[in-house]
């Protein structure tokens, strides 16, 4: 709620699929290029950002780092500051 914006996935990656490259891709359909998508990392009881290596048609890649839960929240963009004239 802090980020304002809207949970569009949350996953929980264990140790059963075999992490042998550092991006992995999730398929999430009706995500468009562009959209604003944080990824965080929940461990130790604390969520952390992972990075998004790429959003595109029906997919984010993130950069995976460890096991775990992923959430996949899309925020709203910030308003564009008035020009000073």
């Amino acid at each position: 709620s802090a980020l304002g914006g809207t949970v569009l996935n949350c996953v929980d990656i264990d140790g059963t699929l075999i992490i042998k490259k550092k991006n992995l891709n999730f398929y999430m359909p009706g995500v468009v290029g562009g959209q604003n998508i944080q990824v965080y990392h929940f461990a130790n009881g604390t969520w952390s950002p992972v990075n998004v290596a790429e959003i595109r048609e029906d997919h984010v890649v993130v950069d995976m780092t460890a096991y775990g839960i992923l959430t996949f929240i899309e925020v709203p963009a910030a308003p564009a500051e008035a020009s000073a004239e």
